[in-house]
């Protein structure tokens, strides 16, 4: 059986002055160290359809790192519009092929302008994409992003716990980031899912004291837009880092996408006289 899905997003863009004094009596100022984020999400068809999103980083003080950005977030758009325009496809492609296809798609692009450039493994971005075909949920990745499965009350984990330090390259191994290889190496996770379930995919690398934050905000009742709003202002605190002076920094994304599956339901639009 097919699922119908609510979905809601939530990204901190700027600190406002009233906030941060409540954050941060003595911060000055903030410092903006964020990658730049770029972000698309479509329905592949009409309803009932493939619903995929992703998100995409590159640094911001560096010009390959914010082509590179841009470059993968329209290649995966643009394959992903191919992918549902297809013959056959009728907007229910399985969400496993969707994520795998994209993701290899921006990668082909990014590389391919890399070496034109003459600029191999200096071209790159990180992000994750995923996608509901109505019955399984995909989602890959490059970087440290978190995907979790809220079920029966129960936190779990899509992909192992990873640091930053796991995305940098090593003697012998591939470079994780998006156009650093010819071939992409992506964590990559499905589940089938259940009515009631509920997906959360945020850009921060999430550690054991937030993951009680998250099943806080979860076992409250609450709809998808109020889940999101919550988590991205709780997690704001412990992503400000004392810089020099009476500054602060901001040095990661505060993005988080909250996702219910349930039955479809009919609802009556209009009243009909007897």
């Amino acid at each position: 059986m097919a699922f119908d899905y609510q979905l809601a997003a939530h990204q901190f863009e700027e600190i406002g002055k009233e906030k941060l004094r409540l954050l941060a009596p003595s911060c000055a100022a903030v410092e903006d160290e964020r990658p730049l984020l770029k972000r698309t999400a479509l329905s592949m068809g009409l309803t009932p359809a493939t619903f995929m999103l992703a998100v995409v980083e590159g640094e911001r003080g560096s010009i390959t790192g914010q082509i590179a950005a841009q470059m993968a977030i329209a290649a995966i758009g643009e394959k992903a519009q191919e992918i549902c325009a297809a013959p056959g496809a009728q907007g229910r492609v399985p969400a496993p092929d969707v994520v795998r296809d994209v993701f290899r798609e921006a990668n082909r692009q990014v590389y391919q302008y890399a070496h034109r450039m003459q600029a191999g493994g200096q071209v790159g971005a990180t992000g994750f994409v995923c996608a509901f075909d109505g019955e399984c949920f995909a989602a890959a990745k490059v970087g440290v992003y978190e995907h979790y499965l809220w079920r029966n009350r129960e936190l779990i984990r899509l992909h192992r716990q990873s640091s930053d330090a796991e995305t940098q390259s090593a003697a012998g191994t591939l470079q994780r980031f998006i156009g650093a290889n010819s071939q992409i190496l992506v964590d990559f996770a499905s589940v089938t899912l259940r009515d009631g379930d509920c997906l959360l995919v945020t850009t921060l690398g999430v550690g054991e004291e937030f993951e009680h934050v998250i099943r806080d905000v979860l076992s409250r009742t609450m709809d998808t837009e109020e889940i999101s709003r919550q988590l991205c202002t709780r997690a704001l605190p412990s992503n400000l880092a004392k810089g020099a002076g009476a500054a602060w920094v901001l040095r990661r994304n505060l993005f988080f996408a909250v996702m219910q599956v349930g039955r479809p339901v009919i609802a009556l639009t209009n009243v009909i006289d007897s």
